[in-house]
């Protein structure tokens, strides 16, 4: 019965737009403008249908709500869920200046992605032990060579003594996403499975 009510209220959206069509047919703006409105609304119903392929969730040492953070997984894993291809889990935020898990949901994950600074807090290690099953893919996700930077860099120092736990995460994650193909060949020697994801900017 579930499944039957959209179908049934698009057939019925269907034969409304059908009367109308001497009404429009006459005025090709309207024509079109409806057109367009039925097929967002099948294709928002065609969404709704689906079940979320898998359950993603990341972990950020950033607000999801700032530019890196919204950019690079916020928004797209958003939009992701939105169609429901995934499922987005808010697993973690950062609040007041502290890290908020919520283990229940942190559990219930398939995919974690973990951002860049984050593996200073959260050494790959650790969230292992946190996640013992395997069958858990982890993705460390990196859009600045930030264990490169220069000596003269304000960055510098702080990264070289994190380094390490970056390193662990390039080489152990089941996935490595970066920005650019520059980042893909800078880091590829640590992980062979390692993928360039573009920035993008909600339009």
């Amino acid at each position: 019965l579930h499944d039957a009510l959209p179908l049934s209220f698009l057939e019925t959206m269907r034969r409304i737009h059908s009367q109308y069509a001497a009404f429009t047919g006459q005025r090709p703006h309207l024509l079109a403008a409806q057109s367009a409105k039925r097929e967002e609304l099948e294709q928002l119903i065609r969404c709704q249908q689906r079940t979320p392929k898998f359950k993603v969730g990341f972990l950020s040492a950033d607000s999801k709500v700032t530019a890196c953070a919204y950019l690079r997984l916020t928004a797209p894993l958003d939009q992701l869920h939105s169609r429901r291809e995934i499922e987005h889990l808010a697993v973690c935020d950062m609040i007041n200046g502290r890290l908020n898990f919520d283990e229940s949901l942190l559990r219930q994950a398939q995919v974690i992605v973990v951002q860049r600074g984050l593996a200073a807090f959260v050494p790959y290690h650790v969230l292992r032990r946190v996640i013992p099953n395997p069958a858990v893919k982890i993705v460390f996700e990196l859009d600045d060579a930030l264990t490169l930077f220069p000596h003269n860099h304000h960055g510098y120092r702080y990264f070289q003594t994190v380094r390490p736990q970056l390193e662990a995460y390039l080489k152990n994650a089941d996935l490595v996403t970066v920005s650019t193909p520059k980042l893909k060949e800078l880091y590829s020697h640590f992980n062979k499975n390692i993928e360039v994801l573009p920035n993008t900017v909600d339009a």
